[in-house]
């Protein structure tokens, strides 16, 4: 499966791929660019169907040693983990590069943009009465601001005993397996229309004990089935 190929030492940069290798002048457009191909398990091209033979040894050099802006690999990393996530978690994913590349021009794409309204002459920070200082700034307490506890350290939390979790691996299983079973979305529903798993059904952590009439309501469904997972 291609999911992305950038300027690395397994193949050239895409400007050193249309329509013929250029010379080696020509790669240093590689800089601030790159481009972004899916391939669906088994029945779209892989890189060795597109580039049989390896590329000229010119054409492999290190990111340092092409001058490539030290933000891009990452930009064109962070999209193909994006695509990577979506064929995991949908079944039924509809690959939007499927025999085309999207060409990124990190330097002069325009993406889209929306207008954002202009100062407030009542911002208590940058207002016209606005009282606010270096020393203020400096004694900004950010976690009463929020009133949120700022920690880097993860959150040791055990909110269920070993045997009643179940893993995304196990899960995926049961899906395979065929086994009954209702998958409660506690997400808000605003979340849940934006990105969900199939067949999910999305009841709010805040509505969840009003609402479990209708989880009992969607087991009775699943009645002839042996089981269900939560």
């Amino acid at each position: 499966m291609l999911l992305t190929v950038y300027n690395y030492n397994g193949g050239p940069c895409y400007w050193c791929l249309f329509p013929t290798p250029p010379p080696t002048t020509a790669c240093q457009r590689c800089a601030d660019s790159g481009f972004l191909g899916v391939g669906k398990h088994f029945t779209d091209e892989m890189f060795s169907c597109l580039f049989p033979t390896p590329p000229p040894t010119t054409a492999c050099q290190r990111c340092t040693d092409s001058c490539v802006l030290g933000v891009v690999p990452g930009i064109i990393g962070c999209l193909q983990a994006l695509e990577a996530i979506k064929i995991a978690v949908n079944n039924n994913w509809t690959n939007p590069f499927s025999q085309v590349a999207a060409l990124i021009e990190l330097i002069c794409s325009v993406p889209p943009k929306v207008k954002i309204r202009g100062r407030s002459v009542q911002c208590e920070v940058c207002g016209g009465n606005s009282t606010f200082d270096r020393q203020q700034f400096l004694e900004f307490d950010y976690e009463k601001f929020t009133q949120t506890p700022l920690s880097v350290s993860p959150l040791k939390l055990n909110l269920f005993p070993t045997d009643s979790r179940i893993s995304s691996k196990e899960y995926n299983e049961r899906i395979l397996d065929g086994e009954a079973h209702v998958l409660v979305d506690v997400w808000p529903s605003h979340h849940y229309k934006i990105v969900s798993l199939p067949k999910s059904l999305n009841i709010p952590l805040a509505t969840l004990e009003a609402r479990l009439p209708e989880i009992s309501s969607a087991l009775k469904e699943e009645e002839e089935r042996k089981g269900y997972w939560f």
